[in-house]
């Protein structure tokens, strides 16, 4: 079983029950994780290297609910690249986290 299903739009994902945190919405690391892999996945495609550091904001709890993730290039190029993912609860205007 997966923790976070993709929906058919892109960027968009829905959490399972293993990504429930003990008290109301997502466990952190779920959280973190689903930003983290997802720049990696696109990490050959845009040739931003391997991954080497990653940390994680909490800006707000994220609730169990569909889920939509955006990258923001804030240095590409040369030896380091540097790639934000902000993860928003479907339809809300303000992010809940951010991995950079």
């Amino acid at each position: 079983m997966a923790i976070f299903e993709p929906l058919d739009i892109p960027h968009h994902w829905r959490p399972s029950a293993l990504a429930a945190g003990p008290f109301a919405g997502l466990q952190g690391g779920a959280v973190a994780s689903l930003l983290t892999a997802e720049i990696e996945a696109l990490a050959g495609a845009h040739h931003w290297g391997t991954a080497i550091s990653a940390s994680a904001w909490f800006l707000r709890p994220t609730p169990m609910a569909d889920l939509r993730t955006q990258l923001a290039v804030v240095c590409e190029g040369g030896r380091v690249s540097v790639i934000d993912n902000t993860l928003w609860a479907a339809g809300e205007a303000q992010p809940c986290a951010t991995v950079r």
